[in-house]
Parts: C-alpha cells; sequence; structure tokens
C-alpha cells in the first residue's frame, strides 16, 4: 500500500509505501482473549513468514541468530576504514539499491559471538555471501551449519572468523511479538 503524504507548505514530501499484516489469533490459550493487531511497517514482511509457517505445520519455529544489534553504513564510510576497492564492487553489486554495509554495534555477553567479534567490526560476508541487510543474516543462519564464517573489517583489514550462532526455539513462550525498526 503506498500513503500519500500529507501537504506541507514548506517542502514536499515522498509518498511512503508500507506493508500491512493482519494477524488474529485463531486458537487462543484457554481463559485468554485472542490476539488481534493490525501492522503497517516499511519493513519487508517476509520473517513473519519465517515465524507463522512453521505454527501451521504444527512445529516449533526455531531462530538462528549471531547475538548482535547492526547499524548501516554507506560504503563510502567502509572504504575510508581501509575496505579494499574490490570489495566495495562485489557489496555494491550485491545490492546495488542500497550501497551499504553491516557495523556491528553490541554484542549480547552471553553470545559466542562476543568472543570473536567487537562493535565497531564491518560484516561482510557470510560463508562467502555479502551481507548488506540484517535480514540476510537470519535467512543465511537458517541454512548455516553449526559454525558460520563471517568475513569482517576490523581496525583496516579483512579477515575471516567462525562464529557459531546462537538457536532460539522459544520453548515455553505462549505467545510471543517481535518488532526491529524505527
Amino acid at each position: 500500500v503506498t500513503l500519500r503524504p500529507p501537504r506541507r507548505p514548506d517542502r514536499k514530501l515522498p509518498p511512503v509505501t508500507v506493508n500491512v499484516v493482519l494477524v488474529r489469533e485463531v486458537d487462543p490459550p484457554k481463559d485468554d482473549e485472542p490476539v488481534e493487531w493490525l501492522l503497517l511497517t516499511s519493513l519487508p514482511v517476509d520473517s513473519v513468514v519465517d515465524v507463522v509457517e512453521p505454527f501451521r505445520r504444527g512445529q516449533e519455529p526455531v531462530l538462528r541468530d549471531l547475538g548482535l544489534e547492526v547499524d548501516t553504513e554507506s560504503l563510502a564510510g567502509v572504504r575510508d576504514q581501509g575496505l579494499p576497492a574490490a570489495l566495495v564492487t562485489r557489496l555494491e553489486q550485491a545490492d546495488p539499491e542500497r550501497r551499504q554495509a553491516l557495523v556491528v554495534l553490541r554484542i549480547h555477553p552471553d553470545a559466542p559471538a562476543a568472543s570473536v567479534l567487537a562493535g565497531g567490526d564491518v560484516l561482510l560476508a557470510l560463508d562467502g555471501v555479502p551481507v548488506t541487510r540484517p535480514r540476510q543474516i537470519e535467512s543465511l543462519l537458517a541454512d548455516a551449519g553449526p559454525t558460520v564464517r563471517v568475513t569482517r573489517l576490523v581496525d583496516g583489514r579483512v579477515e575471516d572468523v567462525e562464529v557459531e550462532p546462537v538457536v532460539l526455539d522459544g520453548r515455553g513462550i505462549r505467545r510471543a511479538v517481535a518488532f526491529a525498526g524505527a
């Protein structure tokens, strides 16, 4: 759905395209009211499918994660940190629309990644596949083995480290709603 912008006398605002998600709980826990909510978001909604589909198959969803909080950095900024031109080009080709890289902001202290990654590291690839969006990390980890090779830029050097993903299985949780974004 594309929303028209409000009129402003001092500037022209662009239209905003949003995805609409309507969630209705069809079989709530006994003595609980069913959950129903409407979400309008400019974020992709493919991750909702990843969570809902296992439930439809009678399974619990399992999410693999590195335990990282990341932000984006322009490729120009990453180039200034010493990223070689060939890798800048590789990231540009992987995501010409965004032209960005992922930078580690924080790491959960109990995550295995805390022993090999640090805040400020620039994530370049997982198992050789360039990553430029946080959602790509989740998608790649879903099919990864017990460890993943993370290519990073740290202190002007490109290096690979092996990281064990954290498995989040949701056991014991009756309901969960997660949202990441601004």
